[in-house]
């Protein structure tokens, strides 16, 4: 198993670059990491609660997509 990664792209960390990143991410998963069931990607101002995350995950069939994450109703971008 392959561990600490250090994944850089060429362009600006922003905002508005955050789908970039996430789809960048996503096709290094895919190639790198292909035979993984699941994958925690989150910035680091974010709590993740991993004994919470692992009880609600030993109930799910990995073969089974499962996209999880926050959804922030009516806002617009940050200026």
């Amino acid at each position: 198993m392959e561990t600490n990664h250090i994944l850089q792209w060429d362009f600006h960390d922003t905002f508005f670059n955050l789908t970039l990143k996430q789809v960048l991410f996503l096709q290094w998963q895919e190639v790198r990491c292909a035979n993984t069931s699941f994958v925690l990607n989150r910035d680091d101002d974010v709590f993740a609660h991993t004994d919470n995350m692992v009880s609600y995950l030993q109930g799910h069939d990995p073969g089974r997509h499962l996209f999880v994450g926050q959804l922030i109703r009516n806002m617009g971008p940050i200026w």
